[in-house]
């Protein structure tokens, strides 16, 4: 990631919500509860804090708007962690292609 900032390469996160199939993760659930937010917008609040561009797909005006709704909050440091250990590297990836490019060799 510091590579990607020091040459002004913006990161987007893909699928931040990750198809709602983490909705029920305890910790996922504790910090929703915790700032009184869903879960998914507690994703796209973890992305947003990381300076991913998180990109949430859905044609439900409610949720577009549930979605935008994550600028009211800050996740704390102590939170941000435990989500942080939330990640599974490629073996949590939607998307196994996405990882072709994570596993490229950068030039310096």
């Amino acid at each position: 990631m510091a590579w990607c900032h020091s040459h002004h390469i913006v990161v987007q996160a893909y699928s931040p919500i990750v198809r709602n199939k983490k909705a029920d993760n305890p910790t996922l659930k504790s910090s929703a509860e915790k700032y009184s937010k869903t879960p998914a917008q507690i994703l796209i609040r973890y992305a947003l804090q990381k300076d991913w561009v998180p990109l949430p797909k859905s044609d439900d005006p409610a949720r577009i708007r549930e979605n935008a709704s994550v600028f009211d909050f800050e996740i704390a440091e102590e939170d941000m962690k435990k989500l942080d250990a939330l990640d599974q590297g490629p073996a949590g990836a939607m998307d196994e292609d996405a990882y072709a490019v994570a596993d490229m060799e950068i030039p310096t």
